[in-house]
């Protein structure tokens, strides 16, 4: 029961905060790309009251209810205490256009959305939510399923979206939903485990910011319970591919069993590279990223750029 509380319970504080009235008025877009962060800054900041100039009339109320799950809360919950101990994030935001014709466009949207909680507010909505349920915890149980759910909200969820945008005289209006959480995931054919940790979006921002590796972005990712291994890669036809994924082994135990590779550091953690193999000590077994090297400007290749900012966005988001 406590996974299904937990993740209920992050979903509401993840959403209830978008719908808070908050004055507001809006800019007309003077173009596809720049309605869509129009949206996406009005979510951001917490001002959905109002969405004319930003949504088409008939999907405003998609919008609102993507994120308005106020109803699921428990009684007693001041919505105006919420806003104030939540501030939510849009991290890594790609907004990119797709294609346009005359009237209508469409643009891919990707990045996370998460938040920042005061701990105090947590705790409560924990004590009150379990009360709804009936269960009986002790203090340190509150406190502990507390903890977990600031840490669903801090890693927050997937945005992961093709949205059409149409313009209605001079301005560029959102006529679409913009999809989060696990059905962001299914869009990108993710089917979930470690793909959750990291859209699309977010690794081909990395692999621009680390020079790319002469391939083409990458376009899908693809979870194997099997192997636990989440692989991200360029679609039908593609050559470059990366893989993620986290294993219980101990790290110890595992640096005993290799004979080749570097002892290295990544985010202040203990780490082995071997190739393009990237091993990451966690407290409960070992985060492992294989990524291609990159070729430097001097000739030299550099294996460890591409798997250590795979591994340290990763790392920000996973408990150990």
């Amino acid at each position: 029961m406590r996974g299904r509380v937990c993740a209920a319970l992050a979903a509401v504080l993840m959403t209830t905060v978008v719908v808070l009235p908050a004055p507001f008025s809006a800019q007309a877009a003077d173009s596809p790309l720049g309605a869509v962060h129009d949206l996406l800054d009005a979510i951001e900041e917490e001002r959905l009251d109002d969405l004319d100039g930003l949504v088409c009339e008939e999907r405003q109320a998609a919008i609102r209810d993507r994120f308005d799950v106020t109803a699921g809360l428990p009684a007693g919950i001041d919505l105006e205490t919420i806003a104030g101990a939540i501030d939510l994030l849009i991290t890594g935001r790609t907004v990119e256009l797709i294609e346009q014709t005359g009237e209508r466009a469409e643009v891919r949207v990707g990045g996370r959305v998460s938040a920042l909680v005061d701990a105090a507010l947590v705790r409560e909505l924990a004590e009150l939510w379990l009360g709804v349920l009936g269960a009986e915890v002790e203090p340190e149980q509150i406190d502990d399923l507390a903890d977990q759910f600031t840490e669903q909200l801090e890693t927050g969820s997937p945005i992961a979206d093709d949205v059409t945008v149409t313009r209605e005289g001079p301005t560029w209006l959102v006529c679409d939903d913009i999809v989060v959480g696990q059905e962001a995931v299914a869009e990108g054919d993710a089917g979930g485990g470690m793909c959750a940790y990291m859209t699309i979006a977010e690794l081909n921002a990395i692999d621009e910011e680390r020079g790319g590796a002469g391939f083409d972005s990458y376009a899908r990712s693809s979870w194997d319970e099997e192997t636990g291994l989440c692989t991200y890669d360029e679609g039908e036809g593609g050559f470059g591919s990366i893989e993620l994924g986290r294993f219980e082994s101990p790290f110890e135990e595992f640096l005993a069993a290799l004979t080749t590779g570097t002892d290295v550091m990544v985010d202040g953690r203990r780490a082995y590279l071997a190739g393009n193999d990237l091993f990451v000590e966690l407290e409960d077994g070992i985060l492992y990223v294989n990524a291609p090297a990159k070729g430097m400007p001097d000739g030299e290749i550099d294996y460890l750029a591409m798997p250590t900012g795979v591994a340290e966005l990763v790392l920000s988001r996973i408990d150990g």
